[in-house]
């Protein structure tokens, strides 16, 4: 079976960060937040992947061909310009030859079984099935609504005000035949320019609904708070499993109480390291530092009597939350 993650946006609510490196390489817990969702279908028995890449997809495609995940294959799809989220499947058509394949973001951290929702696709005869949960996010993310296990509407098109929306985690189950139903256009939405065609065409189009923990890493507000449960020990045993930093703590890393730190960083004796920080790699933190929820990016360096509380530390600067 094949996969699509979508990995070409700018990340533009995670500016300046995102400016000199992609939002699927952002280090989430020391590990690019795209790694643990190809860690995460390779663990499902995914064979081959393809991403899509535009904004700064050099540095994606790099990072990732330096890396292995269980022997799965990985494909790149260049985009010169950036097509939307159907855009980009679209273009990818050939890739999928003529089965079910799943799409999914590169910048959400999700517990889902993929057994039991494909299972729950193919029972249906689904031509698509969108992983959903009830999440108050939804009002800020938008959703779409559910007539049993169909999808009836987005919140975008409509409001009910007799039905509770449910949101979107960005993780889709589809069938070839979706194709027949794409836009015509070269660039678009997934939602605009496929999901609204196949209500239309009165398509199955099913909603799967799952509990497991779930974030978007959207906002630096979102990136800490995900952080910080993943330090807490929040994070389900099959979600930690994704990163190798949680799971080979005698190695390259250390955790004491709610502080990961790699080995590589130079930490003064001189500073004080609080509770939730993070430290990457070759990082390098300068004298009577005190830092308390914080995250140092790889090859940070944080300077002399630097202060830090709910921060984010990277080579180019400091974001203060």
């Amino acid at each position: 079976m094949k996969a699509m993650i979508l990995a070409a946006g700018f990340g533009e609510r995670l500016l300046p960060v995102t400016k000199t490196l992609p939002k699927p390489l952002i280090p989430l817990l020391n590990y690019p937040v795209l790694f643990w969702n190809l860690n995460m279908l390779a663990n499902e028995g995914i064979s081959e992947v393809v991403s899509n890449t535009h904004h700064l997809g050099d540095k994606v495609i790099e990072t990732v061909k330096k890396s292995s995940f269980k022997g799965m294959k990985i494909h790149f799809s260049a985009e010169e310009k950036i097509l939307g989220t159907g855009g980009g499947v679209k273009k990818a058509r050939k890739f999928f030859n003529d089965d079910t394949f799943i799409v999914m973001n590169s910048d959400i951290l999700l517990d889902i079984d993929f057994k039991k929702a494909l299972s729950f696709h193919r029972d249906e005869k689904a031509a698509a099935t969108m992983v959903l949960r009830d999440d108050p996010k939804v009002n800020k993310l938008g959703g779409l609504y559910l007539e049993g296990d169909n999808v009836s509407g987005f919140t975008s098109q409509i409001t009910l005000s007799n039905k509770t929306p449910l949101l979107f985690t960005g993780v889709h189950i589809l069938e070839p035949e979706i194709f027949n139903f794409i836009s015509n256009d070269e660039s678009f939405s997934i939602i605009d320019g496929l999901y609204y065609n196949l209500l239309a065409g009165k398509k199955e189009v099913k909603g799967f609904l799952e509990d497991g923990y779930f974030s978007d890493i959207g906002t630096f507000d979102d990136y800490l708070k995900v952080t910080f449960d993943g330090l807490e020990g929040w994070l389900s045993e099959r979600l930690a499993a994704l990163n190798p930093q949680l799971i080979n703590l005698g190695s390259d890393t250390k955790k004491v109480d709610t502080t990961l730190i790699d080995s590589s960083a130079e930490i003064s004796d001189k500073a004080s390291i609080g509770a939730r920080v993070v430290i990457g790699k070759n990082a390098v933190i300068g004298e009577n530092v005190s830092l308390e929820d914080c995250v140092v990016f790889p090859s940070s360096k944080v300077p002399d009597n630097f202060q830090g509380f709910r921060a984010i530390i990277t080579e180019d600067g400091v974001i203060e939350l």
